[in-house]
């Protein structure tokens, strides 16, 4: 509590004094341009006189004032000191930065105006170039989040009779609401009881989750080129509806998906209401509860999302439950997307697959998605198998297990009859690097003759070039011997659907747009 206290004290502190000092310097600069620009006037009449060897100063025209703005003056001038990075940007950001989770939403855009007006200051002023600036910024906003890190950020958490004024506002009046013993990342979960005595779980949104930051999103798209809250930046209530769509359209689909009662919301606080399923999540049963039978049901739903073009986008075990007759659902259509693209759908299967591997045998884990998915739908989501294309959650599990993931590859691989990532994968030439390669010799002999002359060019090559000719033919054969080679190791499968028409035993490369990931695919033999 007293780091707590100190921490608030520090950045409350912080943020007057950044509310107080940045507009009172903006409206004294001018006032100080002209105590410096006196003090240039001085010198620069002092300096005309010595020079000119006249004992009566005079005022040099060159240091007339005809403008009343500041860069005119600054501009004259030669200022000592380091021009990068900008200290004023440097500390307003940092202010701004320590401040901001002590803030709402439309004060942390203050917070920032402000800081960002300092950077503009300084460049109108003329003290400094743009760069300065941006390097500034840059470095206060380290010096904030290190602050952050150090000593932590407060998360807003609903109490319960906010939650039920809610509810009663919204007409879906609950009792008995309590916190609710469940995993979540970007939202607040609790459990009631309604008018009519069904059970409710009631979701709370975070009206600022740390996996919607700006700065996360950039990083996920930069990385994976995927960022999984597509509606992050909209406001509150518009995400509990687009929520409550997702669910109600997969519902009606035939995936099993609990029933929507509400989905609510203002600008500062929104809420999605369902029924409570009596259900345990995938990922607290034991080892020997996941069977096959229920990973078979598991692909069934996951096929009917598919079917109908619904992405989850965090499909991981916490978010499939398990109720008493063995049926799963599945829950939490947050991040989820209408009407996605194959890429996105294949992205689920990888996810959701890496997530069981790490609470079961990989093997049995691929053999039943090859069932009920099939041998095209895993190798498009082979390349999704990658730690910087899974979720956080998945990504925290494998630290603890890196192997799992491995295994998981290998066994894709062997029962889709895929090369084996192991072994080095070699490509054909194509026309374009023989043109390459053509283009460099003709290059280099056509230099070579350019420097030395026709006649010292065949002087050589007719005492020396006839070995290195030989050797380069001989190394030629050895290369395309271990390209053989290492092709025949590699076990034909059934050819991929980016594969056909191919010519038999033909490398192709495939790069997936989401993982980044290069891999080779291989038409069959005949």
């Amino acid at each position: 509590m007293t780091r707590r206290l100190l921490v608030s004290y520090l950045t409350i502190t912080a943020l007057v004094l950044a509310v107080l000092v940045v507009p009172l310097g903006l409206i004294f600069a001018d006032h100080e341009s002209d105590a410096l620009f006196a003090a240039l006037e001085r010198d620069a009449t002092s300096v005309a006189a010595v020079v000119e060897d006249d004992p009566t100063p005079r005022t040099s025209a060159r240091w007339v004032r005809t403008s009343p703005t500041v860069g005119a003056v600054l501009h004259e001038a030669i200022l000592g000191g380091n021009g990068f990075v900008s200290g004023h940007s440097a500390v307003a950001a940092a202010l701004a930065t320590a401040a901001a989770p002590y803030l709402s939403r439309r004060l942390r855009r203050v917070a920032w105006a402000l800081a960002v007006t300092v950077g503009l200051a300084r460049i109108y002023v003329g003290a400094h170039l743009p760069l300065d600036v941006v390097g500034g910024l840059l470095v206060g906003w380290i010096c904030g989040s290190l602050v952050h890190y150090a000593f932590g950020v407060p998360r807003w958490s609903p109490a319960v009779p906010h939650v039920a004024r809610l509810l009663a506002r919204f007409g879906l009046p609950a009792q008995q609401l309590r916190p609710a013993a469940v995993p979540a990342r970007s939202s607040h979960p609790f459990w009631g009881t309604g008018a009519d005595g069904s059970s409710l779980f009631i979701k709370v949104l975070d009206p600022d989750p740390f996996d919607r930051d700006w700065l996360y999103r950039g990083a996920r798209m930069l990385v994976v080129g995927d960022v999984r809250d597509v509606g992050a930046l909209a406001p509150l209530g518009r995400q509990a509806a687009d929520e409550a769509v997702a669910a109600m359209t997969a519902r009606e689909r035939g995936v099993r998906v609990p029933t929507v009662l509400l989905a609510r919301g203002t600008d500062g606080r929104a809420l999605v209401v369902q029924k409570r399923i009596d259900a345990r999540s995938l990922d607290s049963l034991a080892p020997e509860e996941i069977t096959a039978v229920l990973l078979d049901r598991v692909w069934e739903q996951v096929a009917l999302l598919r079917a109908a073009r619904i992405a989850h986008r965090d499909l991981v075990a916490s978010n499939v439950l398990v109720d008493r007759a063995g049926n799963p659902w599945i829950v939490d259509f947050g991040n989820a997307e209408t009407g996605a693209g194959d890429d996105t759908l294949d992205r689920d299967v990888a996810e959701l697959m890496a997530s069981l591997a790490l609470r079961t045998d990989p093997g049995l884990v691929v053999g039943s998605a090859v069932a009920g998915l099939g041998g095209d739908v895993l190798t498009r989501a082979l390349p999704g198998m990658e730690p910087l294309a899974l979720s956080a959650v998945t990504r925290a599990g494998l630290r603890t297990e890196p192997t799992r993931l491995d295994g998981l590859r290998r066994e894709t691989h062997r029962r889709l009859g895929l090369p084996d990532p192991e072994r080095p994968r070699l490509q054909p030439a194509g026309v374009l690097v023989w043109l390459a390669v053509v283009a460099g010799a003709a290059t280099v002999f056509v230099g070579l003759e350019a420097i030395g002359g026709t006649a010292g060019v065949l002087a050589e090559v007719e005492f020396e070039g006839w070995r290195w000719l030989g050797a380069a033919v001989a190394l030629t054969v050895v290369a395309r011997g271990l390209h053989h080679l290492a092709e025949s190791g590699f076990r034909a499968g059934p050819p991929c659907a980016r594969c056909r028409g191919l010519p038999p035993g033909v490398a192709r490369a495939v790069t997936h747009p989401a993982a980044g990931v290069a891999r080779v695919r291989y038409a069959a033999a005949p």
